[in-house]
C-alpha cells in the first residue's frame, strides 16, 4: 500500500516517470501492459499481481478516482473475485 501511494504521490519517481510506467505499450506487443504493470487504461486501474503455490495477490491503483486496493490470500487465485467485486465498485 505505501508503495502504491508512493508511486502515486510522485515520492518514488516524477510524475512523468509514472505515466511512462503505467501506459500501454502496444507497439511492443504490450497493449494491457506498461512497465511492469498491468493497465486498464479505459477504467483508470494499473497494478501488479502475483502468486506462488498457496499464495497470491493483487495491488490495483485507481487512478482517477486515488483508490488503492491491495488483496493477499494464503491460497493461489482466491483473491480473483474480491479483485473484481472491487473494480465493480470503484467503477459505480
Amino acid at each position: 500500500m505505501r508503495f502504491a501511494e508512493a508511486l502515486r504521490t510522485g515520492k518514488l519517481v516524477s510524475p512523468a516517470m509514472v505515466r511512462t510506467l503505467t501506459t500501454p505499450k502496444p507497439e511492443i506487443g504490450s497493449p494491457e501492459y506498461g512497465y511492469g504493470f498491468t493497465v486498464d487504461p479505459r477504467r483508470g486501474i494499473v497494478g501488479h499481481s502475483g502468486g506462488y503455490a498457496g499464495t497470491s495477490n493483487n495491488v490495483n491503483i485507481f487512478l482517477d478516482e486515488g483508490y488503492t486496493a491491495v488483496v493477499l490470500a494464503n491460497q493461489g487465485r482466491a483473491g480473483r473475485p474480491i479483485v473484481e467485486r472491487m473494480r465493480e465498485l470503484v467503477g459505480r
